[in-house]
């Protein structure tokens, strides 16, 4: 189950390990959307909110809204298909709100 601060807010801290599990069974393909916008991230898997970030700069503190897109699977090999890459104006309400952004 995922972790929650005092206010409600969805807490996804680790490194190398996961605190709960949203793919699908093996052999199943996985939807995995990042959303990026100004210097915030989203990432979500099935759905679900697995990650935020905030304070996405580069080396000069702006935030990152351009460069390389590197798509990877950490532990284990990776398959992509139907890869998208849209622009937005902001986040989905629905996620937004959840991680308190």
């Amino acid at each position: 189950d995922p972790v929650f601060d005092s206010k409600g807010k969805i807490i996804h801290k680790g490194y190398g390990f996961r605190s709960f599990n949203t793919e699908n069974e093996l052999g199943e393909w996985n939807l995995v959307e990042y959303y990026c916008y100004e210097d915030k991230t989203i990432h979500l898997v099935n759905g679900q909110v697995v990650c935020e970030g905030e304070a996405m700069l580069d080396e000069e503190g702006k935030a990152l809204t351009q460069g390389l897109i590197l798509l990877e699977s950490e532990w284990a090999g990776g398959a992509y298909k139907e890869v998208r890459i849209r622009p937005i104006k902001g986040f989905p309400e629905a996620y937004r709100q959840e991680v308190g952004f």
